[in-house]
């Protein structure tokens, strides 16, 4: 919730399903999340982070 919620207030455009957040400009940057019961990504927060 926390990606969608930065993405959309940055004005980014993203894709989200089960395992992978992305956002889809050039950089085409991805993070692959396979472990679901995993509630922190320091992976995630770069990513957050970046927008």
């Amino acid at each position: 919730g926390e990606f969608i919620s930065a993405a959309q207030e940055a004005g980014r455009d993203f894709t989200v399903d089960w395992v992978h957040l992305k956002l889809n400009d050039q950089a085409q940057r991805t993070v692959l999340c396979k472990d679901p019961f995993r509630s922190v990504d320091d992976r995630v927060k770069r990513l957050i982070a970046s927008m």
